[in-house]
């Protein structure tokens, strides 16, 4: 009995060992070259390796041979832009015998490039040895839709192809689990992280679950049936759409706090950085789409009149005024405040020239003898500018020394972030009721994306009446 405790202690011993040597979380002592086997789909590949930071590296040109594609590196730009071809590539002359060569403690730089895949932003900041970039394999194949996976000892890694799941399908097209996965589980964050700010946490509960299941299956419905339809319309994932998928992408890694802070958020529901990227690609197809099928489509006459009649305070002209003004600054031209020494000058300054507009002189010649506006709205003002009533284009307190005055009147001196100002009022109009035909153009602008919505949304009614639509959740 004694020496069968012993055997299963020592068995312990090795199990625990052997847990703690396949933890990504054990850091490794030093920067090795080609101390780890790569296998791709359990076939060994000839691939170089860096093992720093806790991550392999594999470069560039090896690491597209095995995954069939191509790279432009732009130096000016500082910019390595991967592209998908899937075709069979020569082999690099890097991938020899030489691979078996290991090293220690090795040199590395870090690289100040970016990486793009097809032109979408990837996030993943590549490293330098021997003049030659390394990327991360693991975010790398993520872009591949291929997940990697440490081996014993962390003497190897695995790559394999994600696993075929699908929730469904549109018009026979499979609706990716990890798609699904992905929306659902950014919903239940954003749910959790509102719940985390009010007084009073709620939790989720298993019906609010599957509603939301129910609710980003449709969502991803219409997404895949706007990504079929778009052929339709000549839209094509150009450029310009690329740069909107990259707008949304850096506007949500910096709401997480940067890329780690994202990967570490989604990385036990088994969702990537690729997921988003994917959902943002059939997001920006799906805007284009609204753009173009509802070319033409504007408000009726009866819902612009209807958007007049219960928005009527909002279609006011504000009260006007032309003024001119002497301005004796408290800044230079550069924005650099004068010390209070000279502004108590400029105070006097000011207060003396309002002394000889009450004495008679005229305001005309006292504004080109004295006045210096560095402000380009306010300076060079022949016939004067334009004050609207709530602006505050200078301040309140210049806005309500203008309105307080009678054409022909000046005002006293005015003190704002901008100097001393003595304001001459040369017209005024009274605040007005605009007519429906006046407001026409403005209403059309903020009717023209509710109506563009409204139209797809029958559109959208219309595409799936006609589509089949199978849901395997």
């Amino acid at each position: 009995m004694k020496k069968m405790n012993i055997t299963i202690i020592l068995i312990c011993f090795i199990v625990s060992n052997i847990l703690q040597n396949c933890s990504i979380s054990e850091k490794p002592e030093t920067t090795q070259l080609n101390t780890v086997k790569v296998y791709l789909n359990g076939s060994r590949i000839k691939i170089n390796t860096i093992l720093y930071n806790e991550a392999i590296y594999v470069p560039i040109n090896q690491v597209c041979y095995y995954f069939k594609c191509d790279y432009i590196n732009d130096d000016e730009k500082k910019v390595i832009n991967f592209i998908k071809n899937n075709k069979i590539k020569e082999k690099p002359e890097s991938i020899d015998n030489k691979n078996n060569r290991k090293k220690r403690d090795i040199r590395i730089e870090n690289s100040n490039y970016i990486t793009m895949l097809d032109g979408i932003l990837l996030f993943i900041t590549p490293i330098v040895y021997d003049n030659m970039f390394y990327i991360s394999l693991e975010y790398f194949a993520e872009s591949f839709e291929k997940s990697t996976k440490w081996g014993l000892f962390k003497k190897s890694v695995k790559i394999k192809n994600y696993p075929k799941k699908y929730v469904g399908t549109v018009n026979g097209e499979n609706i990716n689990k990890r798609f699904f996965d992905e929306r659902y589980f950014s919903k239940i964050s954003r749910i959790q992280s509102e719940s985390e700010n009010q007084d009073n946490k709620t939790k989720i509960t298993d019906d609010q679950k599957k509603q939301l299941q129910e609710e980003v299956f449709y969502e991803i419905v219409e997404m895949i049936l706007a990504y079929q339809k778009a052929s339709e319309y000549g839209i094509i994932m150009d450029k310009a759409l690329k740069n909107h998928i990259n707008n949304f992408l850096v506007m949500t890694i910096n709401r997480f706090g940067g890329i780690d802070k994202f990967r570490e958020k989604f990385k036990d529901k088994g969702i990537t950085y690729q997921d988003a990227i994917n959902y943002f690609a059939y997001g920006v197809i799906k805007e284009a789409l609204i753009e173009k099928a509802s070319e033409g489509v504007d408000p009726s006459e009866d819902m612009m009149r209807m958007y007049y009649d219960n928005s009527q305070k909002s279609f006011i002209k504000p009260a006007k005024a032309i003024v001119k003004h002497i301005i004796i600054p408290i800044k230079d031209k550069d924005e650099n405040s004068f010390n209070d020494e000279k502004i108590e000058k400029q105070s006097k300054t000011a207060n003396m020239i309002l002394e000889k507009i009450k004495n008679g002189e005229d305001f005309e010649e006292l504004r080109k003898k004295y006045s210096k506006d560095y402000y380009p709205d306010t300076k060079d003002n022949i016939i004067g500018f334009e004050v609207a009533r709530g602006s505050l284009s200078i301040a309140k307190v210049f806005e309500d020394a203008v309105f307080s005055l009678k054409p022909g009147e000046t005002s006293n001196v005015v003190k704002t972030y901008r100097g001393f100002h003595i304001i001459k009022l040369i017209s005024k109009t009274q605040e007005r009721q605009m007519t429906f035909e006046e407001s026409k153009e403005r209403i059309k602008r903020d009717l023209a994306y509710m109506v563009k919505i409204n139209y797809i949304d029958e559109s959208m009614k219309k595409w799936k009446e006609e589509s089949v639509i199978e849901k395997h959740l």
